[in-house]
């Protein structure tokens, strides 16, 4: 007996070295993927964002800046002010996880979610392998807790994932050649419970699905469909035009059914104008306004409860704007609130309650819109998923990086 509690404690004693060894490994890798031109991308987006920076020269804004050389002792690199603006140091983050998926396979990633308060501590994976898989935060890293296998597209495999608020359902959906398939699971305890499946229509997805509710999601396609789960099946509950070119963004329902459900469609224009409007989840307009922008984005928000018709969206044009809606007598009544940082040539990738991923000038930027700081972030990593406390970049489909907060 003691020989064997001898051999047990050795081998538990290798395995916590070798584990102090890839943390401090992972840690050296963010400062690492600094390339030598950071430098330049920023004088880059300064030169073509200056006079908008002039302007913004008083607001709290700072960016991520990445050493030339790694540093010695392999921590990340912190955020500087950005110019002479004054700014408290914001929290650093750290890289915590790397997943990698083996050179001699040859499947990739094809999407990625978090859940988006934390509640379940869990992050899925869908890879074209055709397996979900399921990774849970512990007080040390991350575990895979589950996997499971789901059938895709023979060619050309596309998939999202969704989950609820809450982060006990979450919602895949899959499409390539042939009809789309929408899947729903339930998720507690880091295991995946298959709810129900509906197939159709044959049409492929155009943008991100909007969760209405933790029943109901909407998709953009040719047309706007509206999906509720009834406790027993997935059924189509609407379906609506859409225009050539949109993206949708939910918003906090004012009640359980599809009619108190709501959502915002930016309708992109030709020219400098978008058109806004706000419908329920029965395809019915609310309401709508013209609006002179390039891209907006509708943060994850609760219910008003002092004006439920009033919610904050982001609007992106010169630059990042605050503004709120409020729908009056079938209009949407635009106010801008505060502008909080340059903006140009906008692709937004990812979305949290306080924070959006986008992509401006072939450089990816993290704004942090509470706080107005700009957060420059490493080149070719892509952000595919976050929530508050958690970024998550991707590299080449087949590497992620999980950041946390130091």
């Amino acid at each position: 007996k003691n020989h064997s509690a001898t051999g047990m404690g050795s081998r538990l004693r290798r395995a916590a070295l070798d584990a102090r060894q890839h943390r401090s490994a992972l840690r050296r890798l963010l400062a690492s993927l600094a390339e030598p031109t950071s430098e330049q991308r920023l004088d880059q987006l300064r030169a073509a964002l200056r006079d908008e920076t002039q302007a913004a020269s008083s607001l709290p804004l700072t960016l991520q800046a990445h050493p030339s050389e790694p540093t010695g002792s392999g921590t990340a690199a912190r955020k500087r002010p950005f110019d002479s603006v004054d700014a408290e140091d914001p929290v650093t983050l750290m890289a915590r996880f790397r997943l990698l998926l083996p050179e001699e396979e040859s499947f990739t990633i094809l999407a990625v979610a978090a859940d988006p308060q934390g509640a379940q501590g869990v992050v899925a994976v869908l890879l074209s392998s055709g397996t979900l898989e399921l990774w849970k935060a512990d007080p040390f890293c991350w575990h895979l807790a589950s996997s499971i296998k789901v059938p895709l597209p023979h060619s050309r495999p596309h998939g999202t994932l969704t989950f609820s608020r809450s982060g006990n359902h979450l919602w895949l959906v899959t499409f390539g050649e042939g009809p789309l398939h929408t899947r729903l699971f339930e998720c507690m305890g880091g295991v995946l419970r298959l709810l129900g499946v509906l197939q159709g229509p044959s049409q492929a997805l155009r943008g991100l699905p909007a969760l209405l509710s933790p029943n109901g999601l909407a998709l953009g396609m040719n047309e706007l469909h509206v999906l509720r789960w009834t406790g027993e099946a997935l059924e189509i509950v609407s379906s609506s035009q859409a225009a050539p070119r949109f993206r949708i963004w939910p918003l906090p329902p004012v009640g359980e059914e599809p009619s108190h459900w709501r959502l915002l469609m930016h309708h992109e224009g030709q020219g400098p104008l978008s058109i806004l409007r706000l419908s329920n989840g029965l395809g019915e307009t609310l309401a709508s306004v013209q609006v002179a922008t390039s891209s907006v984005v509708v943060p994850p928000q609760d219910l008003n409860p002092q004006c439920p018709s009033s919610f904050l969206l982001l609007i992106a044009s010169t630059d990042w704007t605050l503004h709120s809606a409020t729908v009056m007598d079938g209009h949407l009544e635009v106010k801008r609130l505060a502008m909080l940082s340059p903006a140009e040539e906008v692709e937004v990738w990812a979305v949290s309650e306080g924070s959006v991923a986008f992509e401006s000038h072939g450089s990816f930027w993290l704004l942090d819109w509470q706080p107005r700081q700009l957060h420059a972030l490493p080149p070719e990593w892509r952000p595919v998923a976050m929530r508050n406390g958690l970024l998550i970049l991707e590299r080449g489909s087949c590497e992620l990086l999980f950041l946390e907060p130091d």
